[in-house]
C-alpha cells in the first residue's frame, strides 16, 4: 500500500485521542525508541522504517494482525527469531488501541440509530402528497360525460356572451 504524507496527515486529523497519544506523544516516542534500541534499530533508515510501520498501524492503515508481515517486509535486517519478539513488543505498545477503538460495525450501528431518530426532510414532494390527501380530487367517468353531452346545446343563449363569437 502506498501511503502518502497527505494521507497520513488526513488520518492524523481524523484520529481518536488514544491514536493521537500513541502517535505524537513524547512519552510514546520514548517507548518506541526503547523498543528500537532493544532490537538494534538505531540506524536512521531502520528507525524511520520502524516508526513509520508503527505509526501506520496506529493511524489505521494496517491492522495489528498485519504486524509480522509488515516487519518482514519493512525491516529485513531483523533476524526471523527477533521478528516475533519485535511483533510482541509492538502489539504490547499498541494495546491501548484494541481496548478503545470501536469497530466499524459498532460505528455503523450507532450512526443508523442516530439517523432513525432524525425527522424527515421537508420537501416539496411531501407537501404535494399531503395536499393530495387533504384536497378532494374531482373525477368523472366516461358514462357521466356522455350523459352530459346528450343535453341539447343552447343556440340562443339568454345571457350575454363576452367573447368574440
Amino acid at each position: 500500500m502506498n501511503i502518502t504524507p497527505s494521507k497520513r496527515q488526513q488520518a492524523e486529523d481524523w484520529a481518536t485521542e488514544t491514536q493521537l497519544r500513541l502517535y505524537a506523544d513524547p512519552e510514546s516516542g520514548e517507548k518506541l525508541w526503547t523498543i528500537a534500541t532493544n532490537f538494534g534499530l538505531t540506524e536512521r533508515t531502520d528507525y524511520y522504517n520502524f516508526t513509520q510501520l508503527v505509526g501506520d498501524i496506529i493511524l489505521g492503515f494496517y491492522k495489528t494482525s498485519d504486524t509480522l508481515p509488515l516487519i518482514q517486509q519493512n525491516l529485513p535486517n531483523v533476524q526471523p527469531v527477533k521478528q516475533l519478539e519485535l511483533e510482541m513488543e509492538i502489539k504490547k505498545f499498541l494495546l491501548p488501541l484494541s481496548t478503545t477503538t470501536p469497530s466499524l460495525q459498532t460505528e455503523i450501528a450507532e450512526i443508523e440509530t442516530a439517523t432513525k431518530s432524525l425527522e424527515a426532510v421537508h420537501t416539496m414532494q411531501n407537501d404535494v402528497a399531503r395536499v393530495q390527501q387533504e384536497t378532494p380530487t374531482y373525477q368523472s367517468s366516461q358514462d357521466a360525460l356522455l350523459q352530459k353531452s346528450d343535453a341539447p346545446l343552447q343556440t340562443n343563449p339568454t345571457t350575454p356572451r363576452w367573447d368574440t363569437q
